[in-house]
C-alpha cells in the first residue's frame, strides 16, 4: 500500500468532474482507477492517498496533476466573482493528465453525449475488449490497446453502445498504430491540436480535450454545450457567442491557465443544474 501526503487536492471533485470516464466508486473517497494499462485503487483520508495496484506514485503525480502549481494557477484563473465562487466550491479539483489513448477515445464518445454515456461507453469497451488485472481481490478491465481495436470491425466496436461513433473509434486505433501520436511532444499547442484533427471524427473542441486533459497544455479552452451556454450567460449578458469566439474569449481572459478556469465553470455549470448530465 503506497501512501502519499497532498495539499489542496480533493480526489472525488477531481475524478467525477466529467473529465475523467474510467473509474468506479468503491466507498468513501475510494475509487478504482483505470487510465489506459494501470489499473489501481485510490483512497483519500484528509491529507493522505493511499493506493495500491500496478500503478507508481510518479504516476499518480502525473495523472492527478499533484506537481501542478495549483495555488498560482487558482491566483490567475481568479478575475471575477464567477469563477472566484467556482473555485471555492470545489476547491482542491484538479486538472487531469490521462493516458492519451484512453483519453482520446473518451472524448470521441463525447460526440452527441453526455457524462453518463460517456462512462459507459469506456466501461463497456474496456469490458468487451480489453484485458484483466487484479488489485487486492477485485479483478478490472484494462482499457483496450489501439493495436486490439485496430483489428476489430465497426459493427464489432459497436457492440459497446458507440452507435455512429463506432468508426470514428477505429479511425483513432489505425492513426495511433500508425504511430502518429509518437509526433505529439506536448510542446506545441496549435500544431498538436491540428494533427489530432487528422483522424476522423475529432473536431476543434474534442481536439482541445485531449491537448487539455492529457497533453498538459493548460492554455486549452474547449467550448461545449455546457461552456457555451455558461459563457453567454456570465460574460455576454445571454447573448448568442460563436464557439470559436468563446474560445478566443477564454484564453485571452483567464490566460495561460485559461483550462483549469473551463474545468471549473464546467463542473459547475453541470453540477448546479437539475438535471445532471
Amino acid at each position: 500500500m503506497g501512501r502519499i501526503i497532498v495539499e489542496d487536492f480533493n480526489l472525488s471533485r477531481t475524478l467525477e468532474s466529467g473529465q475523467f470516464f474510467n473509474y468506479f466508486l468503491l466507498g468513501n473517497n475510494k475509487y478504482a482507477v483505470i487510465d489506459g494499462d494501470s489499473v489501481f485503487e485510490i483512497e483519500q483520508k484528509n491529507n493522505k492517498l493511499f493506493f495500491r495496484g500496478n500503478v507508481s506514485e510518479e504516476h499518480i503525480f502525473h495523472l492527478f496533476s499533484l506537481d501542478a502549481p495549483y495555488k498560482d494557477i487558482l491566483d490567475s484563473i481568479s478575475k471575477d466573482n464567477h469563477i472566484r465562487r467556482a473555485v471555492y466550491d470545489y476547491y482542491g479539483l484538479r486538472v487531469m493528465r490521462q493516458d492519451l489513448w484512453q483519453c482520446t477515445v473518451s472524448f470521441i464518445c463525447s460526440a452527441v453525449s453526455n457524462v453518463p454515456r460517456i462512462r459507459e461507453n469506456i466501461i463497456s469497451l474496456s469490458r468487451l475488449f480489453g484485458g484483466y488485472k487484479a488489485v487486492g481481490n477485485r479483478v478490472f478491465h484494462t482499457f483496450p490497446s489501439f493495436n486490439r481495436l485496430k483489428k476489430l470491425k465497426e459493427e464489432t466496436i459497436a457492440k459497446a453502445g458507440m452507435g455512429f461513433r463506432a468508426k470514428y473509434v477505429k479511425s483513432a486505433a489505425e492513426w495511433f498504430s500508425e504511430g502518429n501520436w509518437e509526433n505529439l511532444k506536448g510542446a506545441n499547442h496549435d500544431k498538436e491540436r491540428e494533427d489530432l484533427m487528422e483522424i476522423k471524427g475529432v473536431g476543434r473542441k474534442i481536439a482541445e480535450c485531449i491537448c487539455l486533459f492529457s497533453l498538459g497544455f493548460d492554455d486549452a479552452f474547449p467550448v461545449d454545450v455546457w461552456i457555451k451556454r455558461e459563457m453567454e450567460r456570465l460574460y455576454f449578458k445571454g447573448e448568442s457567442i460563436a464557439l470559436w469566439d468563446i474560445e478566443d474569449f477564454g484564453r485571452e481572459y483567464f490566460g495561460k491557465y485559461c483550462g483549469w478556469a473551463q474545468q471549473y465553470l464546467f463542473h459547475n455549470a453541470r453540477t448546479k443544474t437539475k438535471t445532471f448530465s
